[in-house]
């Protein structure tokens, strides 16, 4: 059974920097600690902290450091209806085979 989630929640210990491949559309939300965030090809570094959020708009990876130990949750971007699998899904797939993350998954009451 595999599920499908466009949310990630992951917690960054202090000085440990994350990839994250193929961002374009997708919106990192800081909801605990400070992290620093740079993206390749693009001028302005952005630092967050709780309750802030970055867009990432720009077609290069991004790297997010933290700068205290954080909590973060990535939003993947509305998927392409005219593939049948979206590039921000696969991230969020590769993302999820890495340790430190893990799948925020909202099981609703029927």
């Amino acid at each position: 059974m595999m599920i499908e989630t466009s949310e990630l929640l992951i917690d960054i210990e202090r000085g440990k920097i994350v990839p994250v491949e193929e961002p374009r559309g997708m919106r990192i939300v800081c909801t605990r600690g400070e992290v620093w965030i740079t993206q390749h090809r693009c001028t302005e570094d952005v630092i967050l902290g709780p309750g802030q959020s970055f867009r990432s708009t720009a077609p290069g990876a991004v790297l997010v450091q933290a700068l205290r130990t954080a909590s973060l949750t990535l939003h993947a971007p509305a998927a392409d209806p005219r593939r049948a699998r979206s590039r921000p899904a696969a991230a969020l797939r590769r993302l999820q085979r890495l340790a430190c993350w893990s799948p925020r998954r909202a099981l609703s009451e029927a």
